[in-house]
């Protein structure tokens, strides 16, 4: 409490308030704004979404031993695992003897949870989406037992999911093509088989360059378009690169004239994150090398395709 003195006269008390600044770690979360789950040996996040009612859903894998799962917690608006997910607030789920990574996870309308990532099941990687009931089980009307799989061909990475408002889910990531990676897209119907009207039997794949092109991030437009975005390699160092696609899953080429942009910020840029804007603006973040640092680095594009320049400088 704080007293105050003034012409010889003691007035009253009254409570000391201190507001947090934005920014501030909010307590009313844990305790103390932080959050950390010990899941098997070892356990990363790598994807986050928010459920309707506030709830916190992350995703990432976890080492049970001999191998990797997928591994998703599910917390409560103030921070605590929720007991009705899964055991404790946490369910994992193996799709090989090998290992199985998520990194991206969406929240369905009716709150089923939708991860995917890749697993190890045969030879070389697939696409692996897993779909739970809000209790945290599989749902075994997704592809029978809750979990399906694609492969492109060889060496197959799953890196981000999106729905569509038909419900159909979008997984992107990328392929190894003849020795080097392309952006790789693949979609599901609800129920867990892939989209014949997508591109080649459900999947598309997509050459920047000669190099390495890897998508990390996904989003679907209100029109049903289809944007991926993350580094394609040049050659003499990466750059950030987004690709756009009809319904279809051909290239749209009203954006940037053949469906491919990107933006170079001087050396070894990497997009691994984008987001769309009410306006129809793109935006990527990721970062830069700047005097051998990295640092943060964010794109902004037109929803033609164009750099926009009134974003930083020259759309950087």
């Amino acid at each position: 409490q704080l007293l105050a003195l003034a012409a010889g006269t003691l007035l009253a008390a009254a409570p000391l308030t201190v507001l947090a600044a934005a920014g501030d770690l909010d307590t009313t979360f844990d305790g103390d704004g932080k959050v950390s789950t010990t899941i098997g040996t070892f356990a990363a996040a790598y994807g986050v979404a928010i459920q309707s009612d506030g709830k916190i859903v992350a995703v990432g894998y976890t080492d049970n031993g001999p191998e990797y799962d997928f591994a998703v917690a599910r917390y409560n608006s103030n921070g605590g695992l929720d007991a009705g997910f899964g055991v404790g607030g946490v369910a994992t789920t193996s799709f090989s003897a090998t290992g199985d990574y998520a990194y991206g996870v969406v929240i369905q309308s009716d709150g089923k949870i939708v991860v995917a990532g890749n697993d190890t099941a045969t030879a070389s990687p697939n696409f692996a989406v897993a779909r739970y009931n809000s209790d945290g089980s599989l749902d075994t009307s997704f592809s029978t037992d809750g979990k399906a799989t694609t492969f492109f061909g060889a060496d197959d990475y799953g890196r981000a999911v999106a729905l569509q408002t038909d419900g159909k889910i979008v997984v992107a990531g990328y392929t190894d093509v003849s020795g080097s990676d392309d952006f790789a897209v693949a979609r599901l119907n609800s129920t867990g088989s892939l989209d014949a009207g997508f591109g080649s039997g459900g999947i598309v794949t997509t050459a920047f360059t000669g190099n390495d092109d890897r998508a990390y991030a996904v989003l679907v437009q209100p029109d049903g378009k289809i944007v991926a975005a993350g580094y394609r390699d040049g050659g003499a160092s990466p750059d950030f690169a987004v690709a756009r696609y009809n319904s279809n899953g051909s290239l749209d080429t009203s954006f940037s004239g053949d469906g491919l942009a990107i933006k170079t910020f001087g050396a070894n840029d990497y997009a691994y994150a984008a987001a769309r804007q009410s306006d129809g603006k793109i935006v990527l973040a990721g970062c830069t090398d700047v005097s051998g640092n990295s640092n943060v680095a964010l794109a902004r594009f037109n929803s033609d395709g164009s750099l926009d320049t009134t974003f930083g400088t020259s759309g950087e």
